[in-house]
């Protein structure tokens, strides 16, 4: 389900619906029409560009956005332009989205834009259209920030978000510009890229089992367990905590480091009030996921190299082990009691022994 990537966006972009109490864009609550760009259905084992059709650009064309974004002006939007803006792009087939490029060259570069990635359960193949769209469930996965150039400075500048993800649909809220003092509200892209893998994602497949000889040794032996592997997870739930792939959660690695880096500042704090029973506790819990993180490296490496081979069975597994090993270490540190609600409901952790105000010592 869709989450509201602003705390504060204007009313005229996020409405909320009749029936629940959800932030919805304007792009979801009106069917614009649909151009398709030429899509190309060669297989691939490297990393590519990615063709993919605009589905939404704002309350403008997307035909004519995408035929600005491929000259060599590029994109600018009409004065008359609504902030944030949504753009909405969609993939042939779902893909691993590995990084989003995007050039600007003048002033009216956006403030920043936020990304997220869209799929379906099991990133089951849509239509890249409108309905499609709005229909799919997306994670934030960044943010590109673009400052502000002063006189001296080239205006050209590009940035490059790092996702790593598999999904279909790509969703970017652009931000106001940063020339805040000028009479002009438009805004301007030189270009837009994605890079990927374009191998389908298939979820892994359980090994067949050779069939049973019919002789009485055979016959003998107590039958094993039917339970799947995909449920034998190494870090298992019951314990009162609980993870999910909501917002920062979805990266394992990620979520890891910034919460070494919030137990860093606890540390300080503590230290700095005599607390010494939660600083240690701190610095434990720090040298602990130092040692995950190494693994989650490795992992991560290894993944990298089976998208590439076109092995997405094996690259899935090591994504889930990444995540067990996450979760493990969380456990392990007792997270839940080192972190309050807010920070950990952050990061995608729920816990039953969690309270709403910081840990005392």
């Amino acid at each position: 389900m869709l989450f509201d990537v602003r705390e504060c966006a204007t009313s005229s972009w996020l409405q909320a619906t009749p029936l629940t109490t959800a932030i919805v864009p304007a792009w979801k609550l009106s069917s614009p029409a649909l151009f398709p760009l030429p899509m190309s259905s060669s297989p691939a084992t490297a990393l590519v560009p990615l063709d993919f059709r605009v589905i939404v650009a704002g309350a403008e064309n997307p035909k004519e956005f995408h035929s600005a974004l491929i000259s060599n002006d590029g994109w600018t939007s009409e004065k008359s332009s609504e902030f944030p803006l949504d753009i909405v792009l969609g993939l042939e087939k779902p893909a691993n989205i590995y990084k989003i490029q995007i050039d600007v060259a003048d002033e009216n570069a956006p403030s920043e834009i936020d990304v997220q990635i869209g799929s379906y359960k099991d990133n089951q193949a849509v239509e890249p259209n409108y309905e499609n769209a709005s229909g799919a469930d997306y994670i934030k996965k960044g943010v590109m920030r673009f400052t502000k150039k002063s006189a001296k400075e080239p205006l050209a500048d590009s940035q490059l978000l790092y996702v790593d993800s598999h999904g279909q649909f790509i969703w970017l809220v652009l931000d106001e510009p940063n020339n805040r003092d000028s009479t002009r509200t438009h805004i301007s892209l030189q270009r837009l890229k994605i890079f990927g893998y374009k191998q389908k994602y298939e979820k892994p497949r359980e090994k067949t089992k050779a069939p049973k000889s019919s002789s009485p040794e055979n016959q003998s032996k107590p039958k094993k367990s039917n339970a799947s592997r995909e449920d034998m997870r190494f870090s298992s739930e019951g314990d009162g905590l609980s993870m999910n792939n909501n917002m920062l959660a979805g990266d394992p690695l990620t979520s890891l480091r910034i919460v070494k880096k919030v137990l860093g500042d606890k540390r300080e704090n503590a230290l700095k009030e005599d607390k010494g029973v939660e600083a240690s506790m701190c610095l434990r819990a720090i040298e602990r996921m130092a040692e995950y993180e190494k693994r989650i490296e490795k992992l991560k490496s290894k993944m990298s190299e089976a998208l590439i081979k076109g092995n997405s069975a094996m690259a899935e597994k090591h994504r889930l082990a990444m995540s067990d090993c996450r979760d493990t270490v969380f456990r392990a540190v007792h997270i839940d009691l080192l972190l309050n609600r807010s920070e950990l409901r952050s990061i995608g952790v729920d816990s039953q022994w969690s309270s709403n105000d910081d840990p005392q010592d």
